[in-house]
């Protein structure tokens, strides 16, 4: 199950009016915090041995830049963030179909870096399908996982800034590349922690079901090979140098001359080149959790 953590602001994007009534996906969350939610229901899953439904909690922000609303979600855990733009206002099924397709767009370039077994981002993405086909929306936040939600705003409109325009869905999936390769830190990790790297290690023993011996060897030979890249284009790092807090891999700054290259092109309109198809569910009465095996492209 996906559970979807709003800001006010958040909320009060999906939040719509209709005939003077109040339409919203938004439920009240059954704890105040996010972490006690993840707490209790790992207690439950070893108490009761439960294999079922998993929770995967994200912390949604929206804000605007440029005139153009920013939907930032945010894993919680890893903070590995994917940025959504073009979104119309209270289009709750708009909002979804975006985020899985971007996921799923990021996981498969990323895969496609790790390895070259096309079954392991195949059974990965299956399990995701079928473990998290539900989803949730709760008015809550988290004050670490905001302050680097901030944090990739201002990356962003200094992007945009950069750029002159609004980016296509291929550059927003640049964007998140980029910012995943930025160096973090919270009160669950002891050390600074690169958010691709422990993602990809929660996705590979989570969702391609790999053992965490077999993923901890398949991710430490991705980041060398990244690390060799890094020193190849560079020519200043040697092999015991460390990156620091501040530090990106690749550099940020990259991301912005690829974005910078194409703001003079014709055709760049500023908006999303993801087409918006008509969609049927009437969202005016909500349950708590909301199928959405039916945004899943086929």
């Amino acid at each position: 199950m996906l559970i979807f953590n709003c800001t006010k602001a958040a909320a009060d994007f999906f939040t719509s009016r209709n005939k003077g009534k109040k339409i919203t996906p938004i439920k009240e969350a059954p704890h105040k915090t996010i972490a006690e939610s993840i707490i209790a229901h790992r207690t439950m899953q070893i108490a009761k041995s439960d294999n079922g439904v998993k929770e995967w909690h994200w912390q949604v922000h929206a804000t605007k830049v440029k005139q153009l609303t920013v939907l930032v979600v945010m894993d919680f855990e890893t903070r590995l963030s994917i940025t959504l733009c073009a979104l119309k206002k209270g289009d709750v099924n708009d909002f979804v179909e975006t985020f899985l397709q971007q996921l799923q767009q990021y996981v498969s370039q990323v895969m496609g870096m790790v390895s070259s077994d096309p079954n392991l981002l195949r059974v990965g993405l299956e399990h995701f399908n079928n473990k998290h086909a539900q989803f949730t929306f709760h008015q809550r936040g988290d004050r670490s996982v905001q302050s680097h939600l901030n944090d990739v705003i201002a990356n962003f409109e200094a992007a945009v800034a950069e750029a002159g325009y609004s980016p296509s869905s291929s550059d927003l999936l640049e964007f998140d590349l980029c910012m995943s390769k930025i160096l973090r830190k919270c009160k669950s990790e002891k050390d600074y922690f690169y958010p691709q790297y422990l993602f990809l290690k929660n996705w590979i023993i989570q969702q391609a079901k790999l053992d965490p011996i077999m993923t901890e060897q398949i991710v430490n030979n991705f980041v060398e090979k990244e690390r060799e890249a890094f020193k190849a284009i560079h020519g200043f790092m040697t092999e015991s140098d460390d990156l620091g807090p501040d530090e990106v891999l690749p550099p940020a700054d990259e991301y912005y001359e690829r974005i910078s290259a194409h703001s003079d092109e014709p055709g760049a309109t500023g908006v999303s080149d993801k087409s918006t198809s008509t969609k049927e569910q009437n969202f005016s009465e909500y349950s708590n959790v909301v199928s959405i095996e039916h945004f899943r492209k086929k």
